[in-house]
């Protein structure tokens, strides 16, 4: 299978925010118009507002100071 025939077929299970992120990442590259009315800051915003959208929720009562703690005590054995 050739290198396009696998990218095309990845392009198939790709959702709609997948396929924005990967024209925002790659679409300058190759010169491909994009929306003129947002910033490059304002874009990059959105784009991952969108990716949070599909995030689980917090379980509740979680608390993210005391998560981080203790990652940080296991990686560097504080």
């Amino acid at each position: 299978m050739s290198t396009r025939q696998r990218a095309a077929e990845l392009f198939n299970v790709l959702t709609e925010n997948e396929l924005d992120m990967f024209i925002y990442l790659f679409g300058s590259k190759h010169n491909v118009p994009q929306k003129q009315e947002l910033s490059e800051k304002q874009k990059a915003i959105a784009c991952l507002k969108k990716l949070a959208e599909t995030l689980p929720p917090l379980p509740v009562g979680f608390d993210e100071k005391a998560a981080r703690d203790e990652y940080l005590k296991e990686k560097y054995c504080l």
